[in-house]
């Protein structure tokens, strides 16, 4: 999960600085030529931050600010794969001869919209812990765990007869308790 969420920003912030708008040689716009495609840099590079940040620290877990960074990039994208084919419908239409009957609108789009958008659903899905090779288990509390122990040991006191290990259990129940309070 921790290599993903890296990578998955490192692809963010490397489609910002990719063609988003492109018709051959004639047109080329780049993400971080437009404010939204500052927007997604910035995100992204808080969220290549925080990646690194759980790679050193094992209890560090940003997720949800993955999640956010993802929806921010998803959504920049969806308005932009819009707003680029509704430009590129109008200028065809006013201009014809200078792009060819053959042009479709989509042929605008550059493929940095799609790096993008690859990061974003990366970044996504590491945020949801898909990546996890260890299930999601419960986060029991301090008293759930000395309660667990305690019924452990009262089991295994009722299995020994002799009594040298039983007082040795009876002692260390007796430590357990102590520690709740």
């Amino acid at each position: 999960m921790k290599v993903v969420s890296i990578a998955s920003s490192l692809l963010m912030i490397f489609g910002c600085f990719m063609p988003w708008i492109q018709l051959n040689a004639m047109i080329v716009n780049r993400g971080i030529d437009n404010p939204d495609g500052a927007l997604v840099l910035v995100a992204a590079s808080i969220s290549l931050s925080a990646a690194i940040v759980n790679l050193t620290n094992l209890k560090a877990e940003n997720k949800g600010l993955f999640i956010v960074a993802a929806i921010l990039g998803g959504l920049v994208c969806a308005y932009d794969f819009y707003d680029v084919n509704d430009r590129a419908d109008k200028l065809s239409r006013t201009v014809p001869q200078a792009f060819g009957e053959q042009t479709k609108s989509s042929d605008f789009i550059g493929y940095g919209l799609y790096v993008i958008l690859l990061g974003s659903i990366g970044l996504f899905l590491s945020g949801i812990n898909a990546f996890s090779s260890q299930p999601v288990e419960e986060i029991n509390s301090k008293e759930d765990v000395l309660a667990k122990q305690e019924n452990n040991l009262n089991s295994v006191d009722e299995e020994i007869d002799d009594g040298v290990y039983k007082n040795d259990l009876i002692n260390l129940s007796a430590l357990i308790k102590g520690a709740r309070n």
